[in-house]
């Protein structure tokens, strides 16, 4: 108990090895300074704390020489709960750059059969992110799942490592702490295609028109090609192109009967794919 004096100190970081715990996995006994118990929350186990066997939490009485039985005792161990009742179980299971690398978004999910209710605390490092942690009031039910965004300073734009971790401060109770961190690669959001329209050429009765793209990659795409003319007329073609970045096609379109003003414009999934460029049908 903590209401006891202090017997001992511990370095963070230092490794040490957990040979018992009371049966609500509260405080550990490691193997220092002959034995000592710890709080559980300032070790961070690196298995599942159901194998480690449960050890009677008071000492061992001081036997003298004289009455030292002739035959030692074999202490009583209790079988490990699979799990301590009504606790949730946090573990970081995602993280992926948004908005154009400008956030990052980290899934946290509850793998206990325990819901969870309150104040969360998530922390991302590596990755530049402005707070490095955020408080969050969440409603988790059992093997559920709840995502936080944190804003990144400056945006991601080369691979990087986030290295996530839920209740940084063991400030929560759960049914293991040693599956609260984990790193994920994260990688800049590709660069979306950018097309433009930069020539209309008429050539008797069709129109060549040429098609750049100064963005991202565009993998083999059907593009239309709207043609607006006679004050609200249109004419679309469609026609199936596939550009890497700085790469241009031409593509030919009939060319209406009636002479005046006229706009080109692209469209992929009937929005607008491209600035609108005018040009006068002689």
């Amino acid at each position: 108990s903590e209401q006891f004096d202090r017997v001992g100190t511990l370095t963070r970081g230092t490794d040490v090895t957990i040979t018992g715990r009371t049966a609500d996995s509260q405080w550990f006994f490691i193997d220092t300074d002959g034995g000592r118990w710890v709080a559980a929350r300032a070790i961070q186990v690196t298995e599942s704390r159901t194998n480690i066997p449960v050890r009677a939490a008071s000492p061992t009485p001081s036997v003298s020489a004289a009455t030292s039985p002739t035959t030692p005792t074999t202490p009583t161990v209790t079988p490990a709960p699979t799990q301590a009742a009504n606790l949730p179980d946090f573990v970081p299971t995602n993280a992926i750059v948004i908005d154009g690398g400008a956030r990052l978004r980290v899934t946290v999910a509850n793998v206990s059969t325990n819901a969870f209710n309150g104040t969360l605390v998530v922390s991302a490092a590596g990755v530049g992110a402005n707070p490095g942690s955020k408080a969050f009031s969440v409603s988790i039910g059992a093997n559920a799942a709840v995502t936080v965004d944190f804003d990144l300073d400056p945006p991601v734009t080369t691979p990087k490592s986030a290295e996530v971790r839920v209740d940084p401060d063991n400030a929560i109770k759960e049914s293991s702490k040693a599956n609260n961190g984990a790193t994920f690669p994260i990688n800049p959001p590709a660069e979306p295609p950018s097309l433009s329209i930069t020539q209309a050429v008429v050539q008797g009765a069709n129109i060549g028109v040429t098609i750049v793209n100064s963005g991202g990659e565009l993998k083999s795409t059907t593009v239309t090609v709207q043609l607006t003319f006679g004050g609200g007329s249109t004419l679309t073609t469609p026609v199936s192109v596939a550009l890497a970045k700085g790469q241009s096609v031409a593509v030919t379109v009939s060319r209406p009967a009636p002479s005046g003003p006229a706009t080109l414009v692209l469209l992929i999934n009937g929005s607008a794919a491209s600035g609108t460029y005018p040009f006068t049908l002689p």
